[in-house]
């Protein structure tokens, strides 16, 4: 979803200013009351008019490179006791493992020795 344009934000401003009517000038640009508040407040606060880009930090529970060292020395062991072992859920490894291309298999009988865990081939040899 795209912010709105500066412009219509600055027009939208000069009329809340000049004392219109928030609902009116809503109406008349075609946002709604709750976006032209958040407008108007950074405006009085910050005097921003411009739209703010999100900052997303993400922390990583789990260190990739440990979880692969892990995962090495204990093929055998379940995605659920990975989980356990690094304070998170079974499927939070899970999808760590797919970015990571090792695949989780559960015929552990039929694989003998090997263990539960492998590195995926890509389809397309160009992909990694």
């Amino acid at each position: 979803m795209k912010p709105y344009s500066n412009d219509l934000r600055q027009r939208a401003l000069k009329l809340i200013e000049g004392g219109m009517k928030q609902i009116k000038v809503a109406k008349l640009f075609g946002v709604t009351v709750q976006t032209l508040c958040k407008w108007w407040k950074l405006y009085k606060i910050n005097n921003i008019s411009e739209p703010i880009k999100p900052v997303f930090i993400r922390t990583l529970k789990v260190d990739r490179d440990v979880l692969l060292r892990f995962v090495e020395q204990n093929p055998n062991k379940t995605l659920k006791e990975i989980g356990q072992e690094f304070g998170c859920s079974h499927n939070a490894i899970f999808k760590i493992l797919k970015k990571l291309n090792i695949t989780y298999k559960k015929t552990l009988l039929v694989r003998g020795e090997t263990g539960r865990f492998e590195r995926r081939i890509p389809k397309n040899p160009d992909q990694h």
